[in-house]
């Protein structure tokens, strides 16, 4: 994979963010590329100063754009960082670093709903954080916390869009 790093001009995460949209118009791949490089890197830069990337991502995220249209199908996942407590995170990354139960989320644009996909290993870990949700197993894994996707501002922080998780008959989970 040939990704290359932002040009020295490029000082400012609104800058960066506006040269690989300019890019992803002439090499979508290329853009996609440097765009998971830029997320790695703020993650790696979490280590050592979660101040400076938490306020990176934060300011990222806040330019983001919402899609013209919902999306649809299988996405990737990136586990970036957390920024829970630094005890916390640097047992989730350990943890994390061996292994990882999240493997993307899945899109129906038809009805405006998707799902987290998980390793199949997931499931008793899981039931020490969400002892009463039911998770639903396929071929692949396990299929969990079912979402809507609305294009709407955060519940919390109004300066950022999101989805919403659905309410269902696993409401119990705190994630409702």
């Amino acid at each position: 994979m040939a990704v290359t790093t932002p040009s020295p001009a490029v000082t400012s995460i609104e800058d960066r963010l506006a040269e690989l949209r300019e890019l992803a118009k002439t090499d979508p791949k290329t853009a996609s590329e440097q765009t998971w490089a830029w997320f790695r890197e703020a993650g790696d830069k979490a280590q050592a100063d979660s101040e400076a990337a938490d306020a990176e991502l934060n300011a990222l995220f806040r330019l983001g754009t919402t899609p013209a249209e919902h999306p649809d199908g299988c996405w990737d996942l990136m586990f970036v960082t957390p920024l829970v407590h630094p005890i916390v995170d640097n047992l989730t990354r350990v943890v994390t670093s061996v292994w990882m139960p999240a493997q993307g989320k899945r899109f129906r644009a038809a009805d405006n709903t998707g799902d987290n996909a998980l390793v199949s290993s997931a499931r008793f870990p899981a039931k020490l954080f969400w002892p009463f949700y039911r998770m639903h197993s396929e071929s692949d894994g396990l299929i969990a916390f079912e979402f809507k996707t609305e294009f709407s501002t955060g519940l919390i922080d109004t300066g950022i869009a999101g989805g919403k998780y659905a309410d269902n008959r696993n409401s119990r989970t705190g994630l409702g």
